[in-house]
């Protein structure tokens, strides 16, 4: 029997929208001139394809948003879609904290017995460990990761090792906390692999993986030089997490009976995306040919991320399908 839990969506580390998120906090008379702006051009019977584009790049419409669109996308499709918001750029543990939290008002608003979470990057560790750690196994009912680091990234430790560990200071200064990039690495992830992974083999969560790729033409620029150092290290990747890093493990094995097992169900990206693609962004490297810039562009970007928001609705079909337990 299919379910309707609510679809989650949990971002990754340093989300770069946290200025319109703040913004949107403070212009609800904005967002509903914007909206009402809109439905005039309309009215006027502005061509459908400017107009989309409008909205695409709209406050009120979620066009600003770290998932771009998507809430808005999913809601239209008939699902109860939520975008979670925890700290910029804090330890895996006190983010996993804070999105338990808003998960339990989420199911007290709906009254629904569960949810299902999509996150992206190091939102998909904080969705483990929430599950694992925080006694919300039996609230959630799958999780889906795109691009997360859940054998940590090979770009994590030099960043650190090249001043970061002191710009992480400086900010902590200034009260900033940044000591959440720390939580990326290898070694940190691979022991907080061994400290979830009981529980994770013992509860009734489904997961799956989604790992994407793009070569370094096609990365968004300023991600290419982070691709370099990763590809050296760990071969394909999307510009900051490697390939074989956010498949995680195609089978978890219970540390203490190896007879015990659970299947992670594995995907390849179906789009060749790099991080900033996979939540709904298209970026000028798209371009294949970079001498092709017309207006036509514009149809192009719309029509990828259109692709990209296609993704993320399967991904809500194929969960809300599974047998509620």
């Amino acid at each position: 029997m299919a379910n309707n839990y609510p679809i989650i969506l949990a971002h990754g580390i340093a989300r770069f929208d946290v200025l319109t998120n703040a913004l949107k906090k403070h212009l609800g008379v904005w967002l509903g001139a914007e909206n009402a702006f809109f439905r005039f051009l309309e009215v006027l019977g502005v061509n459908s394809e400017r107009l989309q584009f409008l909205k695409s790049i709209s406050l009120s419409q979620g066009g600003l948003d770290y998932f771009k669109e998507m809430v808005g996308f999913l809601k239209d499709k008939g699902f109860e879609a939520i975008a979670t918001d925890v700290a910029f750029a804090d330890q895996v543990e006190i983010r996993a904290e804070q999105l338990k939290t808003q998960v339990k008002s989420i199911l007290q608003k709906t009254n629904a017995p569960k949810v299902h979470i999509i996150s992206h990057s190091m939102g998909g560790l904080d969705a483990r460990y929430m599950i694992a750690k925080l006694e919300m196994a039996d609230k959630v009912a799958s999780l889906t990761t795109i691009g997360t680091p859940h054998k940590g990234t090979s770009l994590a430790q030099p960043l650190l090792d090249d001043g970061g560990n002191s710009l992480i200071e400086l900010f902590h200064v200034i009260g900033l906390t940044l000591e959440g990039f720390k939580d990326l690495t290898i070694n940190e992830c691979n022991k907080r692999n061994k400290e979830l992974i009981r529980a994770e083999v013992e509860n009734q969560v489904v997961y799956q993986t989604y790992a994407s790729y793009e070569e370094q033409a096609e990365v968004f620029a300023p991600l290419q030089k982070a691709w370099e150092i990763i590809y050296k290290a760990a071969g394909r990747n999307d510009g900051l997490v490697e390939y074989t890093s956010q498949q995680w493990e195609s089978v978890l094995v219970h540390p203490d009976d190896s007879t015990k097992t659970k299947k992670v169900n594995q995907f390849e990206f179906p789009i060749r995306a790099d991080h900033l693609n996979e939540v709904g962004w298209w970026d000028l490297n798209e371009l294949k040919d970079p001498n092709s810039w017309s207006m036509d562009v514009i149809s192009t970007a719309m029509e990828y991320e259109a692709k990209i928001r296609n993704v993320y609705l399967d991904i809500a079909k194929g969960v809300s399908n599974l047998k509620s337990s």
